[in-house]
């Protein structure tokens, strides 16, 4: 639920309706008054209308599916409770391009979808994908010192060929205009963010006094009055290619004809910084700004550095925090990919101690508790619906049947192993939706669910080869299963295993033995001087209780209970 903002609200005056304040940092009781009104107060309370009950939602750390996922559901706990604005207080150095496209379409949606307009606070850095989701909210505030920017597309360890950052960066520039176009920010600016090489200039119209932030393109037609000829931008482009891959390309964007020569460079900005011919960016690097820079340029609405701060700028009714649940931190925690592929493996590896050991015991109880955590975490975030339990369900009954009721493993078993991989890897994600028409972003978390699992399977079919090899002479395995000499004093029984579980053809059915542990229906048996692996047709039998070979297929054994009567 939403917890109580901090106490220090009344402290600060509040603002009269529609009055917007530009609050720096906290005051002593002492201090001067703080700054006046903003130098667009009317910008930022059109765009946030004043006296609504606001909504803080935290987000921190890595971008990635998760904060998607928990951003939804706090919206809708804010929004239940009465919230009328929502404030995304940003503090992370990126994550996922993905997952920060996702939220930032989200957040442009909002306002128009349920008519809750949406606030950036960068409270105190949104490099790379926190840049996407604050840009994309109606307003952006930042508190002092905060920076945003730095948003090429990268991959730890790899440089990407120009072709792939082209294709990585598509996507990036096409989100970053509609934040342009719906938030009246000037692309440029976070064009420069993207990639190398876009230099961005402020410039002011001769008549009216508009002020713009265009490229380099732009500027020398609106400035120097080239032309516009696309011939001439074509040649321009060979020659002067953006970035050191050749990729993003710098074009007029916005110039018309009757632009050409109309222009000025503004070498004075709001703040009292100056810059020469207007130039605010070189291209030399990618363009990260501060607090003050992007109020400068029209990106920020005003600076606080506290919620009740924060309240008097938006001259909201009240503000409180909407915070993660603890379920929602656990499952988060379990929803990271290395975590979910480590619970397949230890499901796996549990289950094979299970089958080899007597009684429920160590290794059911790991199996048990691993598979609980890999399907709770996405029950708890809404992920996993009824149809991919019960596809999980009917898996885990199919393979059931195929081990102990069917003789050796066919269809039954490679069926079953099948639906519990699908859903496992369905649960992880959100719903698919259309078939004919799926989501490219359900597409990719499925192809990252399905690697995943793929992983954690083949690391723990990996350990259970290890196992069957050693499984006898570990450590701490070797207190789960009966010795040899335990079991018959005076008489050391070969074990054997594998293609030799049949005695090398000397067991035959109806050959007799004895049950070393209790058989559930797999275990271990003692036949004709061999210790065996040997399963019954279901049924439970205990140690130490005459047993009687009913069939042999390869290296399965069937046994049943010498008491009971023989077919046929």
């Amino acid at each position: 639920g939403a917890d109580d903002a901090p106490g220090d609200e009344a402290a600060e005056p509040s603002p009269q309706p529609g009055e917007v304040i530009r609050l720096g940092p906290p005051q002593d009781a002492n201090a001067a008054a703080p700054p006046g009104p903003s130098a667009a107060p009317q910008t930022l309370s059109a765009l946030i209308p004043p006296g609504r009950t606001a909504a803080i939602i935290r987000i921190e750390g890595k971008i990635y599916d998760f904060t998607a996922t928990s951003l939804d559901r706090r919206v809708d706990r804010a929004i239940a409770a009465g919230a009328g604005l929502i404030v995304l207080e940003i503090d992370t150095l990126g994550g996922r391009a993905d997952s920060a496209m996702e939220i930032s379409k989200y957040a442009r949606q909002l306002t128009q979808r349920r008519n809750v307009p949406t606030v950036a606070w960068i409270n105190d850095k949104a490099y790379s994908a926190g840049t996407f989701i604050g840009v994309a909210c109606n307003a952006m505030v930042m508190s002092s010192s905060s920076n945003i920017g730095d948003c090429a597309p990268i991959i730890p360890g790899m440089s990407l060929a120009p072709t792939e950052r082209a294709k990585a960066l598509s996507p990036l520039i096409a989100d970053f205009r509609d934040s342009a176009r719906v938030n009246d920010y000037d692309f440029p600016l976070l064009h420069a963010m993207l990639v190398l090489g876009v230099q961005v200039f402020c410039i002011e119209h001769t008549q009216t006094g508009e002020r713009r932030f265009v490229n380099q393109a732009d500027y020398m037609v609106m400035v120097d009055g080239e032309t516009l000829d696309p011939g001439h931008w074509d040649q321009w482009r060979r020659d002067n290619p953006t970035g050191a891959d050749g990729v993003g390309q710098v074009t007029p964007e916005t110039a018309l004809e009757s632009d050409r020569g109309m222009w000025k460079p503004v070498t004075t900005l709001p703040s009292g910084r100056t810059v020469a011919q207007g130039q605010v960016h070189n291209g030399m690097s990618l363009l990260t700004i501060g607090e003050t820079e992007a109020m400068d340029y029209g990106l920020s609405r005003g600076v606080a550095d506290t919620p009740a701060q924060l309240q008097q700028l938006l001259g909201a009714a009240s503000i409180s925090y909407v915070n993660i649940t603890w379920s929602e931190e656990l499952a988060r925690i379990l929803l990271l990919l290395p975590i979910r592929a480590a619970l397949v493996a230890i499901l796996i590896i549990g289950g094979f101690i299970e089958l080899k050991t007597p009684g429920l015991g160590l290794g059911g109880a790991v199996a048990l508790a691993a598979l609980v955590l890999l399907l709770a975490a996405p029950v708890v975030m809404g992920l996993a619906e009824v149809p991919e339990l019960l596809l999980f369900l009917l898996g885990v009954v199919l393979l059931l049947v195929e081990i102990f009721l069917i003789p050796g493993f066919g269809v039954f078993g490679v069926l079953g192993i099948f639906l519990i991989f699908n859903s496992l890897v369905l649960v992880a994600v959100q719903p698919i939706g259309s078939v004919t028409a799926p989501n490219p972003d359900v597409m990719r978390a499925l192809q990252r669910s399905a690697m995943v699992t793929l992983v954690g399977i083949v690391a723990g079919a990996a350990a259970v080869a290890v196992l069957m090899r050693y499984f006898g002479s570990i450590p701490l395995m070797r207190h789960l299963v009966l010795e040899a000499d335990a079991e018959q004093p005076g008489v050391a029984p070969q074990h054997v295993s594998g293609d030799d579980a049949i005695g090398g053809g000397a067991i035959k059915p109806g050959a007799a033995g004895r049950a070393v542990v209790r058989l559930r229906p797999t275990g271990r048996a003692e036949i004709e001087g061999q210790f065996v692996d040997v399963v019954t047709a279901g049924e439970f039998i205990d140690a130490d209780t005459p047993i009687r070979v009913t069939e042999v297929h390869g290296n399965r054994i069937v046994v049943e209970a010498a008491t009971a009567p023989s077919e046929g």
